[in-house]
């Protein structure tokens, strides 16, 4: 009996090894201890369970991955490099003997960083150098938060993520039937410059959605020869379109003054500006020297100093935009009916000289939110606000300081 049992149990026993040594090896541990992507971005997944998250870089391509996963010796996992996340999760396999584990690795695509978009018609190496200086400088210094756009490329999708639109372009005076320079021609004799009359068709197309931007609570800077966006936008009726042209012929030309924004001391009563326009956020932690200016010491900062100057612009010469409403000796009465018309705010100005002419032409004003709204333009037409530095060396610090004053409050 007992070696019946031993014979049996033996022969049970053989069985039983045999068995497990052709068909079925014995199983091993199918644990994934690290998951890391290592291509083409860095990130180390979160594991739990049979689940795995990986975050990985905004806008990053996925659709050629390589995976690198820590498993147990002997052990295989698949699919093999590179793995195609383009689709959604990938479930992984690990095995090891006779054991097999499955994971499924989820992919999440981070914040778009976007907060600040720049604007230009065409491609950004094809644009004027005023334009391509001034934005290769914001791409630099902002990195991932900032992006150029085409307006032809540009849709409320691709921005959506962003707080400000900056549009810097300076137009280059047309000529007259004598060939002389001359300024945009109004086309359809209404007396009133429109955007189509003076910036390129792509950025008068683009209107529409940069008033929806503006409505959204969203901000715009319009620098240089830009401000009649503000019209085409319906943030002011287009009557108050910037209204005057300046510019010199041809190349840049030597000044020896230095150009820029002053703001008169507290004495003064004119009402040139508010109260506080010098602590005005837009001109914080900016270099300031006292600048003497017919027979009056001002508070200044200035934007281009003696040199060469394009002097290019197209702001609003409120005296001819109110002629015949306003009493012209009342001073700044012009500029405050501006103010009154448009919801709007000046900021900077000429002359240097307000205390004996007054507020004749708009420099900076600020279209804060309202009604429909929500958002601000800040249209900045002031000459002295130039990147290309023909015969210097590049954007001086002021205008670098200012741009980040308006980007860095308005991006978020």
């Amino acid at each position: 009996m007992k070696k019946f049992f031993f014979l049996t149990t033996m022969s049970m026993l053989l069985m039983w090894t045999s068995c497990k040594k052709d068909d079925d090896p014995i199983g091993g541990d199918t644990n994934i201890t690290i998951f890391e992507i290592t291509a083409p971005f860095q990130a180390v997944g979160s594991i739990s369970g049979t689940s795995v998250s990986v975050a990985y870089p905004f806008g990053e391509d996925v659709s050629a991955v390589t995976v690198s996963a820590t498993i147990p010796a002997g052990a295989t996992i698949s699919p093999s490099n590179p793995v195609d996340f383009s689709g959604g999760p990938v479930t992984f396999t690990v095995t090891n003997g006779s054991s097999t584990s499955t994971y499924t690795v989820t992919l999440n695509e981070g914040a778009n960083p976007l907060r600040i978009v720049l604007v230009g018609d065409g491609a950004l190496g094809d644009l004027a150098a005023e334009s391509k200086i001034a934005y290769d400088w914001a791409l630099g210094e902002y990195n991932a938060e900032a992006k150029y756009y085409s307006f032809s490329d540009l849709t409320a999708d691709a921005i959506s993520s962003a707080n400000v639109i900056w549009y810097h372009y300076v137009s280059t005076p047309g000529v007259d039937a004598n060939g002389d320079p001359a300024a945009p021609q109004d086309s359809n004799g209404d007396g009133i410059y429109q955007a189509s009359e003076v910036l390129p068709a792509s950025a008068a197309n683009a209107a529409g959605l940069m008033e929806d931007f503006v409505k959204a609570g969203k901000n715009i800077v319009l620098s240089g020869s830009t401000g009649t966006l503000v019209g085409a936008m319906g943030r002011i009726d287009e009557q108050y379109n910037p209204n005057n042209w300046w510019y010199n012929t041809g190349d840049p030309v030597e000044n020896p003054d230095c150009w820029g924004i002053s703001f008169a001391d507290g004495t003064v009563t004119t009402g040139d500006f508010p109260a506080d326009n010098g602590s005005y956020w837009l001109f914080n932690d900016i270099a300031r020297n006292t600048y003497n200016f017919t027979g009056f010491d001002y508070d200044g900062i200035c934007l281009s100093p003696g040199g060469k100057k394009k002097d290019r612009q197209n702001n609003w010469f409120f005296v001819d935009m109110f002629d015949g409403q306003v009493d012209p000796a009342v001073i700044n009465s012009s500029k405050d009916k501006f103010e009154e018309v448009t919801a709007s705010t000046v900021r900077a100005s000429y002359e240097w000289d307000p205390l004996e002419n007054g507020i004749e032409f708009g420099a900076i004003i600020e279209f804060g939110p309202d009604g429909a709204y929500e958002g601000t333009v800040l249209a900045m037409p002031v000459g002295a606000y130039e990147w290309d530095r023909t015969g210097g060396d590049g954007p001086i610090t002021n205008v670098v300081d200012i741009t980040k004053n308006f980007l860095n409050r308005y991006k978020n």
